[in-house]
């Protein structure tokens, strides 16, 4: 019996319908409709289409009876269905019940009564179960957000990229740092953060402190900021000091449980920004309270708004210099991840000097120092020469050079003149040999001696050749040094664009 007779217009119907075999009820089951469905609204998943135009649905081919024209389809709702399985059901357990006088089918039905009863506390216990472990996870379980400045470096231009498996981002201004660190440290205050670095799920309060404290919160990034500029020395002396302090003030004896929460470190806070900013809101109040003396005449006794407000930026400076967080959010502030940590723990009670690798302090290794800043001036004359030029095509803050200067022209041209010929090991890819196959060119020379001896027996002489680095540094050097300084590419596959040179020929080296 059909509970609404719907008109179906010719077209696409929109739905998904399955037809079960075997299936007491007759019609086809729809079991998805689609968001663009025209009658979408008069239907829900569940419902049946038994009749087209009068006629019954035994099979999908039936569904596309008519389709080409106006049809009515006879819907069973949901409902119903649930309604008359619920009176099937009845009647059949009256009839069993009624017609079996059978002891063994009495015996068998409730054997499985009893089997699925089992089996639905099972399902109770089951479902019980999992629902109290997920509640526990989720109280214990604490998103932490990934530090802004993982993978940060300081261009030259002063300005940064951060390069790591999530993003890539060139030449970011320090605004835009400060205000990634600013929405970090302001998410790090509106939750608790783990203390311990055990992955034992504690919750302390310290980083709370700077909720709603904007100055602190930039204060903070300032100082953060400050600490990624530092050399790797001074990045370990400036941890390794403060650890060794929170080691010296802890009351925590050995053998204490890890779950003791001490809150022993600083927050770190930039005392140049604070002090610039404090000089610039007292200049701001005090030519607000020069205007208002100049408007009316104010009382002895009245309240004035800049002084209390500098009373209340003292006490929160007074509060925030004696404040002090737990070791989890010292060095999630800093980024430092727990291998570090382990590194720094190391230095508390020893040396602070680097480990000295063999290379370190050899004359190539200076040597191969000041070949890279010779190639970084060389690259900023380019730069600076090209930026402003008429010649060069533009993109947004991207210029493209002239077509008849290429990366492997320019960098051969670079090792021409300190002395060196770059040979080849593949011409047709371009792959360079190894910088100690190079071959000197004519009155270059190695070292001083080979100079004197050929001055000596009247040989031409140029000078010492200047150690070069390899291509890989130099494209390495190019692109995230000078991103912005693009050449003109290759065209297709095995195809390049090149300046006709004297010879006829067209210059591949690029």
């Amino acid at each position: 019996m059909t509970n609404l007779l719907l008109t179906v217009s010719p077209g696409r119907l929109g739905l998904t319908i399955k037809v079960y075999k075997n299936d007491p009820q007759n019609g086809a089951v729809i079991t998805e409709i689609d968001p663009a469905c025209t009658f979408k609204n008069q239907l829900e998943i569940g419902d049946r289409i038994v009749t087209i135009d009068g006629l019954k649905v035994t099979k999908i081919e039936d569904l596309s009876l008519n389709k080409d024209r106006l049809r009515k389809f006879g819907i069973v709702k949901k409902k119903n269905q649930v309604a008359a399985a619920d009176g099937r059901e009845v009647s059949r357990e009256n009839v069993t019940t009624a017609t079996s006088t059978s002891a063994t089918a009495v015996k068998a039905a409730t054997e499985q009564l009893q089997q699925q009863q089992a089996m639905k506390q099972q399902y109770l216990i089951r479902t019980q179960q999992e629902q109290r472990a997920a509640k526990q996870q989720q109280n214990e379980k604490i998103e932490i957000p990934k530090h802004p400045m993982m993978g940060l470096s300081r261009r030259v231009n002063g300005n940064y990229n951060i390069v790591n498996q999530h993003e890539n981002l060139k030449n970011i201004p320090k605004t835009q740092v400060i205000s990634r660190l600013q929405t970090f440290i302001e998410s790090l205050s509106q939750m608790k953060c783990i203390s311990n670095r055990s992955r034992l799920h504690i919750s302390c309060t310290c980083m709370q402190f700077l909720k709603n404290k904007p100055r602190l919160q930039l204060a903070m990034c300032h100082a953060i900021l400050e600490y990624s500029d530092m050399t790797h020395v001074q990045k370990k002396h400036h941890v390794v000091e403060r650890m060794r302090y929170a080691k010296m003030v802890s009351r925590k004896a050995e053998g204490d449980s890890n779950r003791i929460v001490e809150q022993l470190y600083g927050l770190p806070l930039s005392y140049e920004y604070l002090e610039n900013n404090n000089d610039m809101e007292c200049d701001d109040a005090a030519a607000a309270s020069s205007a208002a003396n100049a408007d009316a005449q104010v009382d002895d006794d009245s309240s004035h708004p800049s002084s209390y407000q500098e009373q209340q930026q003292q006490q929160q400076l007074s509060e925030a210099f004696s404040h002090r967080i737990c070791a989890s959010a010292f060095f999630r502030l800093h980024s430092i991840g727990p291998h570090a940590e382990k590194i720094h723990k190391q230095y508390i009670g020893g040396d602070l000097s680097i480990i000295t690798h063999q290379n370190a302090g050899k004359k190539r290794k200076r040597k191969t120092t000041d070949a890279m800043n010779d190639l970084r001036s060389s690259l900023q004359a380019l730069y600076d020469e090209y930026i402003n030029s008429s010649e060069c095509k533009r993109k947004g803050d991207d210029f493209t050079l002239p077509v008849n200067i290429s990366k492997r022209n320019y960098y051969e041209e670079w090792c021409r003149k300190r002395g060196w010929e770059p040979s080849k090991t593949d011409t047709a890819n371009g792959q360079y040999a190894k910088v100690v196959d190079f071959e000197l060119l004519d009155g270059y020379y190695r070292t001083e001696e080979e100079e004197s001896l050929a001055e000596a027996e009247g040989r031409y002489v140029v000078g010492v050749a200047k150690r070069v680095v390899a291509f890989t540094n130099f494209m390495y050097c190019w692109n995230n040094e000078f991103p912005n300084m693009k050449t003109q590419g290759r065209v297709g596959k095995g195809m390049f664009i090149g300046e006709r040179y004297g010879s006829g020929k067209w210059d591949r080296n690029r």
